[in-house]
């Protein structure tokens, strides 16, 4: 049995509908005592009571669908909120946790890159004082240029790696 059936027996609209059921049987005109040619050719009124009752029992099955039908999109609503629920709940905490790993990473890369850069930069003076020792001109112009274009790799590459960091992080991946 699926989750969208109803029970027999567990359900207010399924008894109705049995007693609507024997209502109708019992309605249905049906006499044996007979003949065959009043069988086959009943009177008006006898005719006026079968499309009567034709109609009643029309009528209760559209009810009956119509029951079926609200009792089924009940169950089914309310099986689409518990999962709606179910999903919101589950959330919160992997988007609390992903955010709270996603903000001690970026502290990490901006402490790393923060030391890095420090250490560069007393790299970089003990190279520039080294240069300015240098004594021929063309090569203290070339050690120069070499330092100058050595920094701007450097900021290039932090800032390239901030935008992966960003791109990674943009990705919007859902859970």
């Amino acid at each position: 049995m699926t989750h969208y059936e109803i029970r027999k027996g567990d359900d207010n609209i399924q008894d109705k509908m049995t007693d609507i059921d024997r209502h109708v049987s019992t309605c249905v005109y049906v006499n044996n005592n007979k003949s065959f040619l009043k069988k086959l050719f009943p009177d008006k009124r006898q005719r006026e009571n079968a499309e009567h009752d034709l109609r009643l029992a029309r009528t209760e099955f559209d009810f009956r669908e119509k029951a079926l039908g609200i009792a089924r999109d009940a169950q089914l609503q309310a099986i689409q909120e518990m999962y709606n629920d179910y999903l919101v709940r589950g959330k919160i905490p992997i988007r609390r946790e992903r955010a709270e790993f996603v903000l001690e990473q970026k502290m990490m890369l901006e402490n790393r890159v923060s030391i890095l850069s420090q250490e560069f930069e007393t790299s970089l003076m003990k190279n520039y004082e080294q240069a300015e020792k240098i004594h021929i001109p063309s090569l203290k112009s070339r050690k120069m240029q070499m330092l100058d274009d050595t920094i701007d790799e450097y900021f290039n590459l932090v800032d390239q790696l901030r935008n992966s960091f960003k791109e990674i992080l943009d990705e919007g991946v859902e859970y």
